[in-house]
């Protein structure tokens, strides 16, 4: 009997998995950028994936930090890139930095508890050659001092919404520039030919008539054009209603960071969340939001008139999604 239990014991041992090590690059109120204004915090070789980016500094000891660019190399390939308060949620296009310093969020992607930045990504970032991290900051030359620090595993295992990633699966999370979208038409939050899942969509808009906010956000089926649904309104996909008739608001799952409505225009900053429920594709997808809506009775239904008159408005986003 004793033998049989150790027999077990070292079979069980056997089979279990190693969680992998966790590895890191920390700066304590260091100089990292030179005189290119370009700062590599983070290069490695292998796989693994990077689970944590936190950035802490403000003037005059890091100049103008809203603006400065955070790039992410994964196997040679650019997959994250965005000025660091745009990849959190907080656009500058319509307010400056200042404005945000008493702006505390926290959701499970992107969080700002500080006054003076405290900007943490925690979305995880799976590499399997290679990965670099770098900043870039606008001004070059400047003797800027940071807190910064980049935590990683050495061992690659993507999880969301119950579903495990498959080996390959890239994390992409890129600033679009601004676009200016017609009445009618389509802005893309993202394309690809790849399978995909979406955990987090940042969003800036800049509208000349708030009837904008009636536009409804979808996906098409690139193989066939077919159209999946995925909210009945703008306000309604950042979980709000009636235009954001409660007004700016910052939760676990969506938010407003900016929110401007006068004289029947409108500017905000939105996030939408997804971590607990991802929105999947095993298809080519272009997911999109139009500039205003028609009214739809049923998903089923063809479309009924035209009953809303947007304007032009100016759209900027940062959608984060997997695919591979």
């Amino acid at each position: 009997m004793l033998t049989a239990l150790m027999l077990f014991s070292t079979v069980c041992v056997a089979k279990r998995k190693s969680v992998g090590n966790t590895v890191s690059a920390v700066y304590k109120e260091s100089v990292i950028f030179n005189e290119e204004g370009v700062a590599t915090i983070y290069d490695v070789k292998g796989k693994g994936q990077i689970e944590n980016l936190y950035f802490v500094g403000d003037n005059p000891n890091w100049h103008n930090p809203e603006n400065c660019v955070l790039n992410v190399y994964c196997d040679g390939e650019l997959c994250v890139s965005g000025k660091l308060y745009e990849l959190s949620a907080l656009c500058l296009d319509f307010a400056s930095g200042d404005d945000y310093n008493s702006t505390y969020l926290e959701t499970p992607v992107f969080t700002k508890v500080t006054t003076n930045n405290g900007i943490n990504l925690d979305i995880k970032i799976p590499y399997y050659k290679s990965c670099k991290v770098q900043l870039i900051q606008p001004q070059a030359g400047a003797k800027d001092y940071v807190w910064a620090m980049v935590r990683a595993s050495d061992r690659v295992n993507v999880q969301y919404g119950g579903f495990r990633l498959p080996k390959g699966a890239h994390l992409k999370a890129i600033r679009k520039p601004n676009e200016v979208v017609a009445r009618g038409d389509l802005y893309t939050l993202y394309d690809t030919d790849r399978n995909s899942m979406v955990v987090g969509v940042v969003t800036f808009i800049d509208a000349e008539s708030n009837n904008t906010l009636e536009g409804c956000v979808r996906a098409f089926d690139k193989r066939d054009g077919s159209i999946t649904y995925l909210s009945s309104g703008l306000e309604d996909f950042f979980l709000s209603t009636y235009y954001f008739d409660a007004g700016a608001f910052l939760r676990y799952k969506a938010g407003i960071t900016y929110l401007d409505l006068k004289d029947g225009k409108c500017k905000l900053a939105a996030y939408r969340i997804f971590t607990d429920n991802p929105v999947c594709f095993d298809h080519p997808v272009r997911m999109t939001v139009r500039n205003g809506d028609f009214r739809v009775d049923d998903p089923s239904a063809s479309m009924q008139p035209v009953m809303y008159d947007p304007r032009n408005a100016t759209f900027g986003s940062v959608t984060y999604y997997y695919e591979w």
